[in-house]
């Protein structure tokens, strides 16, 4: 029944977790490393993932998540410099008062540094321990599971009669001695507890300038915690130089002392009136350019269907080419990772619309080529069928579809020597087809790549609805081509 508790209580953790994001890190500064973690199941910082907001999986906190505050706790052996804190058994009974014990340091809430404030603790021991932490063990630190309260420190008496660890819980610690050293090794010894918001930070770049900025994950921590931001930048991902400071509120910045065409990293950091770090953003790269000269933006078109795989990172579209009938009406092909759509753009520019679909292999790439009225695709084919059970990948050589009527295009034939490939080229009615490096399908082998070379070179002009092979060099992958 025990196991199935403290399993719900992991569940818990692991929710929590999940819900709120700030993020909690937690460092041992000594001389020599001699505290470790002991690995458990809803850990989330500290080695081993030893150490998470709560009760663990001993009890459950009345806390909030976001109660607990940034905390050290200093390691002594000097008798003036310890604690006395409530002792329950972790195994075989866990919960049971053991009595009072004694550990070997003070917990200090230091959310005010110039005022910090003691904290009690408690902790668990295995039956018949001595009463004192001193998690020891390599192998799973006596199981003396510690919790840090938020209490005010009063030896413990708040909790006298009680199960403390389902009372104001902060921390969880599963610590031990690490391996190859000396328990209290080296001192002063400091256990820093600090946590950390989340900050989104976006770059948009313009003509000599980068305009930045930055939402932190909790508006209402912002305006209490943060007092101002500080904007660092550089030329390489670890921007040092300090170009900014910046009210909480305003939360941008134009950085108009920028080149274009110059590659720059930013990060902000959020400080307290303390002048500590609360917010820390990852570090974001962006450069400046020119975007538009002699242009205007009218509209777009984004009508892609459903990308499964966007979390993978992959995006709706990877190429475009483009296709002007015989009426003079302008098209776009736009090749997406499903297949290719055509787009007519000449209609009403301010109102891109479809006019047709050429369904392909999934894939992360395609290219697309015109000659005559017929459209060429290939594409890297290197993704599974989303509808399939077994993550079938579909090969697909070169197709060859008809444009004669871009409102009623259809394939009308696939040239099927390779199983997939990166870029095609047309120039003067020959099609050169590179970067196919498969010589079978991706599934089981069953499909061969006749027509493999490094560059292979496809005949229009004889018959362009049916491509032949008429040429082909080998001797180095090719990317990319011009003619």
């Amino acid at each position: 029944m025990k196991k199935i508790i403290n399993l719900i209580a992991i569940l818990m953790i692991c929710l929590t977790s999940f819900i709120f994001c700030r993020e909690l890190e937690v460092e041992f500064i000594s001389n020599s490393p001699w505290l470790y973690g002991n690995f458990w199941l809803g850990g989330t910082s500290f080695w081993l993932n030893s150490i998470a907001v709560g009760s663990g999986f001993v009890g459950q906190s009345t806390l909030d998540y976001n109660q607990a505050v940034n905390i050290d706790i200093r390691f002594s052996t000097h008798a003036d410099s310890q604690s006395v804190a409530p002792v329950y058994e972790s195994i075989p009974d866990t919960g049971v008062f053991l009595g009072m014990g004694t550990f070997p340091g003070t917990a200090w809430d230091i959310s005010n540094p110039d005022l910090p404030r003691r904290l009690n603790l408690c902790y668990f021991e295995e039956s018949g321990g001595n009463l004192v932490w001193n998690p020891e063990s390599v192998a799973n630190g006596n199981y003396e599971y510690l919790l840090i309260m938020l209490s005010d420190y009063d030896e413990g008496v708040i909790y006298e009669g009680s199960e403390a660890y389902n009372m104001d819980v902060q921390y969880f610690c599963w610590l031990k001695k690490k391996a190859g050293q000396t328990w209290f090794g080296s001192e002063p010894a400091v256990l820093q507890f600090r946590n950390f918001w989340d900050i989104e930070f976006n770059a948009e770049p313009g003509d000599n300038q980068i305009n930045l900025e930055w939402q932190h994950e909790n508006q209402d921590a912002e305006i209490v915690e943060i007092k101002h931001y500080e904007i660092y930048r550089g030329l390489n991902n670890e921007p040092d130089v300090l170009i900014a400071e910046i009210d909480v509120g305003v939360n941008s910045y134009l950085d108009s002392d920028v080149i274009n065409l110059t590659t720059y990293y930013y990060k902000v950091i959020g400080r307290n009136n303390a002048g500590e770090p609360l917010v820390i953003s990852d570090v974001i790269m962006s450069m400046p350019f020119l975007v538009a000269f002699n242009t205007e933006f009218i509209s777009n078109w984004n009508g892609s269907n459903d990308n499964p795989y966007l979390d993978w990172g992959i995006t709706n579209y990877n190429d475009v080419w483009g296709y002007i009938d015989e009426n003079g009406k302008e098209y776009a092909l736009l090749g997406a990772w499903n297949g290719t759509h055509i787009i007519d753009i000449s209609s009403n520019p301010s109102h891109p619309l479809e006019v047709g679909f050429i369904p392909g292999s999934f894939s992360t790439h395609r290219d697309i080529k015109t000659y005559s009225h017929y459209m060429y695709v290939g594409t890297e084919a290197n993704i599974p069928d989303p509808d399939s059970d077994d993550d079938f990948i579909t090969p697909q050589g070169i197709q060859v579809v008809d444009l004669s009527d871009p409102q009623n295009a259809f394939l009308i034939s696939e040239w099927d020597g390779v199983v997939q490939s990166h870029n095609i080229m047309e120039a003067d009615g020959y099609l050169y087809v590179i970067g196919s490096t498969e010589e079978w399908d991706y599934n089981d082998g069953s499909v061969e790549a006749w027509g493999l070379h490094d560059l292979i070179i496809l005949d229009l002009i004889s018959n362009p609805a049916s491509p032949e092979l008429i040429g082909q060099w080998n001797g180095d992958y090719l990317h990319d081509v011009c003619i």
